[in-house]
This record gives structure tokens, sequence and C-alpha cells, in this order.
């Protein structure tokens, strides 16, 4: 088995396979392990092209632990996986979502949209949109839809109003141009 914290040496399917299947067992001392595995998150990055998974993995932690309600050792737990998260969001930055709209359009629509994902919901929506269109452009209609479908879902879910309608500032002009799409091609908008 793979030493934690060295990159590269873990197998295929301990990064993708193993963390959901820890979850589902509520083997809560693995999945702190996974969650805070520096070197298996950098593997995780470097194969998706993005931090999501590994935000997903410390997330599902954390909720693991607070249900668990035990107080031993809770608050240390809790700033380990905090500082993780943050020391994700810190070097993975926001990838520029031209940057993952041209992964998009290499064929790597996967790869570019683990890119966008992230902390910022914002920026989220904008690299989902921004996919989304290029997606449009090639003809991938039903990909697009699927993204423009999740941006929606971030937005509506997103309380703040001055973040919600930022974010909708990127999701309207892609549903206008997918309605504009749809007439050009004879089918009714959806």
């Amino acid at each position: 088995m793979a030493r934690p914290g060295v990159a590269g040496r873990h197998p295929d399917y301990l990064l993708h396979g193993w963390f959901p299947m820890l979850r589902a067992a509520g083997d809560l001392d693995r999945m702190l392990a996974c969650a805070l595995d520096e070197g298996r998150h950098a593997r995780l990055s470097e194969e998706t092209g993005g931090i999501g998974e590994a935000l997903g993995e410390v997330r599902a932690t954390g909720e693991a632990v607070l249900e668990r309600r035990e107080r031993t050792e809770l608050v240390v737990t809790m700033l380990r996986l905090g500082f993780r998260r943050s020391e994700l969001t810190r070097r993975n930055g926001e990838v520029p979502a031209a940057l993952a709209a041209s992964w998009a359009a290499a064929g790597q629509v996967e790869r570019a949209v683990a890119m966008v994902h992230g902390e910022n919901r914002a920026a989220t929506v904008e690299g989902l949109c921004t996919i989304a269109a290029r997606l449009l452009g090639l003809g991938d209609r039903e990909r697009a839809e699927s993204l423009v479908a999740e941006a929606e879902e971030l937005v509506l879910g997103q309380k703040r109003r001055l973040d919600r309608d930022r974010m909708t500032g990127y999701l309207v002009p892609l549903l206008l141009a997918s309605g504009a799409s749809t007439e050009r091609n004879g089918s009714p908008a959806p």
C-alpha cells in the first residue's frame, strides 16, 4: 500500500474509489487520513486538473466528524481540516475560465470542469458557463446543458444577493445564447 504523503504512488483505485468506500463504511480514521494526505491530494489534482475532489474529501470528513458529536479532539481535528482546505485553495488559486474552456475545446471536458470547481462559487459558475459556451460553439449541446444546469443550481443555492446577482450575470447570457442556438437548429428552446 502507498505511504501517505508520497505523491505519485497511489494506485487509481485508491484515488477515486477508496474515499467513497470509507465514507460508506463510516471509517472516520481512514477518511481523516485521506482528507489530510497532501501527497494524495497532489496526485488527485494532477490527475483531474483541479481540487474539487480533494475539497470534497475534506468537507465530507468534517461533516462526518461533526455527525459523530465526539468532543475528544473535535476542535483540533476541525482546525486540521480547515488548514488543509485553506492550503488546497491557496495553492490552486482560481483557474482562469478561458483556460478551462480551452481544455474543454481540446476534448478534456472533465479536466476543465475539475479545474473550475473550488470554494469560490462565483468563480465556479463563471467557469462552468465559460466551458458550456465553448461546448455550445463546438456543437456539444448535451454537455453544455448539463453544465448550465449545474451552474444554475449553484446560483439558486446562493443566499447572498450580491453574489447571486454576480453569478446570474454569468448564467443569463449563456441561457440566452443557448436559446438562440436552439432556435437556429429548429428545435424549441428549453
